[in-house]
């Protein structure tokens, strides 16, 4: 009460009471009585009040941080003597219960509030953000005006940085669950419908478009063409069967719906296409950058030595835990992507033109080169694992099908565009990456040497599911001030030596390697496994649905089989 108006409530109640303002200042526990805890609160209450009659913005985070931290003491402490007879607390005159103090060593108790008021925390690390007190102005002034949420603009709630690396779907990847704290709750209210098409684009496009010319080369126009328009088709189809699983089944992952269709079993069996899908891609990267290394730099190096080096570099990348610093990484790979695919169109075009058509020679029974390019085209369309994170985060999920069937065209039209061109300017020369047939030059080493930076940016988010997998199975979360992490980090280093090794293996035929993991590890993934969970949990018996998700999983693992088992037989051919 000697203290005049809220400056430093806090410590002002504390010490005018003899409360633990003065353990803070002796640095020794002094217990309260009755009448010292009457006097305690009955402060606590006048510099509320005078705090709040001089106007909100009299240092409220004073007063509400020392009131709050009275009643966490008061509901925490045990009961003392003069209490014991009534449960625990003392009865004031007003009848009003108050509990005693516990004894404290400090008066901040930052690291109780931290463990009792997680949102605490959360609340201070925002302001703590550049801009943080500006939006926080900004919603509660739309608070006191009556503005609903769902009304006010979503860079409100987004800093500089989330909003120039938004959240990676890539690291909720098959609806993986999170670890080691890498994301909370995503800070924007959803993705509009150009974020969808953003989404889905990105998470389809890659070094993919790159094996389409080839694919075609393998099988002719006609039945290239008719691959990738049934093979979209029927993507599109499975992924519109796993939304509606995941409408009527709540918010599971890709293998917890697995799991409830056929039990543990499914659940292992996605897990392991997971894997080999994810190392798969990873290793078409290694070897890329490895063709195109020695293509315009090092001609006479070895290609498992250059995919050594192209290992050694992204490995300190894969060591990172916190994937939201790998998000200017990302952005930077997606842009040189889009860079990359325009330079290449302009550079095939320009030599179309220069030097006309190639001759090619018609396809008439090539029953090899077509299982060659089916198997590409499923790997070129393995982007199903984007689609239930996209989905959650999408602000309109009614739309969420038009826009995904409407993206999925335009990538069609992509793909037939840069198989068309590149088969038409290379005939049966095509190689399996259309980029090493361009004429050597200043433009054409440069779009190579952006393919590599994308390819090298990719390789970590590629890793990560199956890397979270494989820790899931064999370690268990990791723990403060042990060896938890070092040892996780081993896991990683092998995960990459393992696929460089892999990586040299698949070098001496990429284009058959690709074709497997497509047809194999990618399929199942995109035609049969959802299939199944549409069968078992949304099907009705009997209907017409229960048959075409028979057809699809007979037509899958037809297709599984015969394509690996025949890449398998003509490996180098």
């Amino acid at each position: 009460s000697t203290f005049p108006g809220p400056v430093r409530t806090s410590r002002a109640c504390a010490w005018a009471c003899g409360g633990p303002g003065r353990q803070m200042h002796w640095g020794r526990p002094i217990p309260l009585g009755a009448a010292g805890q009457e006097a305690y609160r009955k402060a606590a209450l006048r510099v509320a009040r005078a705090a709040g009659s001089e106007g909100s913005h009299r240092e409220r985070s004073d007063v509400a941080d020392f009131i709050k931290h009275v009643r966490q003491l008061q509901a925490a402490a045990p009961g003392t003597e003069a209490g014991q007879a009534e449960g625990g607390y003392e009865r004031l005159p007003d009848g009003e219960a108050v509990y005693p103090f516990a004894r404290q060593t400090s008066w901040c108790d930052a690291e109780a509030r931290r463990n009792s008021a997680p949102e605490v925390s959360e609340e201070r690390r925002r302001l703590c953000v550049p801009g943080g007190f500006r939006r926080q102005h900004l919603h509660a002034k739309a608070d006191a005006e009556g503005l609903p949420d769902d009304e006010r603009p979503d860079l409100w709630s987004q800093s500089l940085m989330e909003y120039l690396f938004p959240e990676l779907m890539e690291e909720r990847a098959f609806g993986l669950a999170t670890k080691d704290g890498l994301f909370g709750p995503s800070a924007h209210k959803g993705l509009s419908n150009f974020g969808i098409a953003a989404a889905v684009f990105k998470g389809n496009i890659g070094s993919n478009v790159l094996f389409m010319p080839h694919a075609w080369q393998q099988a002719g126009f006609v039945c290239g063409l008719g691959m990738t328009l049934a093979v979209a088709f029927i993507s599109v189809v499975c992924v519109f069967r796993i939304i509606d699983c995941r409408a009527l089944s709540g918010r599971e992952s890709y293998g917890e719906l697995m799991e409830r269709s056929v039990g543990r079993s499914g659940r292992a069996a996605v897990d392991l296409c997971i894997v080999l899908l994810q190392c798969g891609s990873c290793c078409s990267y290694l070897v890329n950058v490895a063709n195109i290394l020695r293509r315009t730099i090092w001609p006479f190096a070895e290609t498992w030595l250059l995919i050594t080096c192209a290992a050694a570099v992204v490995t300190p990348l894969v060591l990172i835990r916190n994937v939201a610093k790998l998000s200017p990484v990302n952005v930077l790979g997606g842009l040189l992507m889009l860079l990359g695919l325009a330079l290449t169109f302009v550079a095939i075009g320009s030599s179309l033109e220069e030097s006309g058509m190639a001759p090619i020679e018609a396809v008439t029974h090539n029953p090899d080169g077509w299982l060659v390019c089916l198997g590409i085209v499923c790997f070129a369309f393995d982007g199903i694992g984007l689609a239930l994170p996209i989905y959650d985060s999408c602000r309109d999920p009614a739309s969420f099908r038009t826009v995904y069937a409407a993206t999925v065209g335009a990538i069609v039209v992509l793909l037939c565009s840069m198989s068309a061109l590149g088969y038409s300017a290379f005939g049966a020369e095509t190689n399996t990456l259309v980029v090493l047939n361009l004429e050597q030059g200043t433009g054409t080493k440069v779009i190579q040497v952006i393919f590599c930076l994308v390819v090298l940016t990719s390789f970590p988010l590629q890793m990560l599911p199956a890397i979270r997998i494989v820790e899931g199975l064999f370690l268990s979360p990791s723990r403060p001030k042990t060896w938890d992490k070092h040892i996780k980090n081993l896991v990683r280093l092998a995960c990459v030596a393992l696929v460089a090794g892999v990586s040299i293996l698949a070098a001496t035929s990429l284009d058959h390697f690709v074709s497997i993991v497509g047809a194999v590890c990618g399929l199942p993934l995109a035609f049969i496994f959802p299939a199944m969970c549409h069968k078992k949990l949304v099907a009705t018996p009997g209907s017409a649905g229960v048959g075409v998700d028979w057809a699809l999983i007979v037509f899958g693992v037809l297709i599984m089989v015969v394509v690996g088992t025949e890449n398998v037989m003509t490996w180098g051919g």
